[in-house]
């Protein structure tokens, strides 16, 4: 029977994700993400702008209603929390190995 040392695998890639410690990969993707989504958004802002300023028929000052609504942007909601939050993968391998045989046909003496 042989036994090796057993390995402690901790796996704390989530926790450092969570604190903002990315590999260069996971960084790239989400900045590509944030970007792409952001410049949909300012499009799409845009874009409604430019419809509400074709209405002219409305008699409405929207140039000064834009500026108004960009001058008075949402306040922001603050809170805090504790990072990281989720508990690092902790994995155990143990190795054993055994050689033993099982013994057919014969007569085992106990009190010999």
């Amino acid at each position: 029977m042989s036994l090796e040392m057993p390995r402690l695998i901790i796996d704390q890639s989530q926790c450092f994700k969570e604190c903002g410690l990315k590999n260069f990969s996971d960084v790239t993707r989400e900045g590509a993400e944030l970007g792409q989504r952001r410049a949909l958004e300012y499009t799409g802002e845009i874009a409604e702008q430019g419809n509400r300023m074709a209405h002219i028929e409305l008699n409405r000052p929207v140039i000064a209603e834009i500026a108004l609504e960009k001058a008075m942007k949402e306040v922001k909601d603050f809170n805090i929390t504790f990072i990281p939050q989720s508990r690092p993968v902790i994995e155990v391998q143990i190795e054993v190995s055994s050689d033993w045989r099982p013994t057919t046909g014969r007569n085992i003496d106990i009190n010999a």
